[in-house]
């Protein structure tokens, strides 16, 4: 799967090769090249890609703080399952930042946002935000 999947991608030597392996390896963890719960080996990861094993290591630490993969000693990294409340929640965001710009555009007032927790209030304003209301010179 990893040799389809990583085709026509080439690191480039002059990027940080830890950064871009994490960055290939969390596509197809997204794109469902590595499909849930399927097991990653180290070893192979970096065989295929053509890299030694640290960045992929690192990747795969990364990926775990994001997530992404589980990891369990003694036993390997695997893709984590797709959990429910994650795609609902992913949603429910979505929907509340389409409501958010909406109403921005709506009004023509510029909406700051400080916290996720104001997407839950689209009528937050900060004054920093508003347009300067200068009086027109003739």
């Amino acid at each position: 799967m990893l040799a389809t999947a990583a085709a026509g991608y080439e690191l480039d030597p002059k990027q940080p090769i830890g950064a871009q392996v994490h960055s290939l390896l969390k596509k197809m963890i997204i794109g469902l090249a590595f499909m849930p719960n399927e097991a990653l080996s180290e070893k192979e990861l970096a065989l295929r890609l053509g890299v030694s094993r640290t960045p992929v290591r690192e990747a795969l630490i990364r990926l775990a703080d994001e997530t992404l993969v589980d990891v369990f000693p003694q036993r390997g990294t695997f893709v984590s399952p797709i959990k429910v409340a994650d795609v609902m929640e992913a949603h429910l965001r979505e929907a509340r930042e389409a409501a958010v710009a909406r109403r921005a555009r709506s009004d023509g007032r510029p909406v700051c946002l400080s916290a996720p927790e104001d997407l839950h209030q689209p009528h937050r304003y900060s004054r920093a935000c508003l347009p300067d209301r200068r009086p027109e010179t003739p």
